[in-house]
């Protein structure tokens, strides 16, 4: 009986360190899978984090540039406006000025022609022209005209090109 007992015994502790050799060992394995996946997956996760803050400072540093630049655009148009305006003030001012030129110089021409058609007739009349004192004021009524648009038309050169003299 007691050799049977012993035999009992020796055989369940048999079993018991065969059992506990097999949970010993899954559970090793298991820790090891674990530990390795873990490590395996917080390793992508940090490479991720990585990747993701650079890509982040990258277009911040993106969205810096284009804010940069568009404030630069922004001023340069502010300038070309500006510069527009005033261009297009200059050009109304000038065909004003070229306007009057204009219709000055159509006025001195007129007068000229109207000038060099008496001073023709004064010349083919010379000895009758000057017979009444009447023809002679006609003469120099056109005399005192013609420098008239002279004084004027000299005035508008100097407005055209040295501009309004106070």
């Amino acid at each position: 009986t007691f050799v049977s007992t012993m035999a009992t015994f020796v055989s369940t502790m048999a079993t018991f360190v065969s059992t506990m050799s097999t949970f010993v060992s899954t559970f090793v394995s298991t820790m090891s899978t674990f530990v390795s996946t873990f490590v395996s997956t917080m390793s992508t996760f940090v490479s991720t984090m990585t990747t993701f803050v650079s890509t982040m400072a990258t277009f911040v540093s993106t969205m810096a540039t284009f804010v940069s630049t568009m404030a630069t655009f922004v001023s340069t148009m502010s300038t070309f406006v500006s510069t527009m305006t005033t261009f297009v003030s200059t050009m109304a001012t000038f065909v004003s000025t070229m306007a009057t030129f204009v219709s000055t110089m159509s006025t001195f021409v007129s007068t000229m022609t109207t000038f060099v058609s008496t001073i023709s007739t004064t010349i083919s009349t010379v000895p009758t022209t000057f017979a009444t004192a009447t023809a002679f004021a006609t003469f120099a009524t056109w005399l005192l005209k013609f420098g008239n648009v002279l004084h004027e038309l000299g005035h508008t050169i100097i407005i055209v090109f040295f501009g309004r003299q106070e």
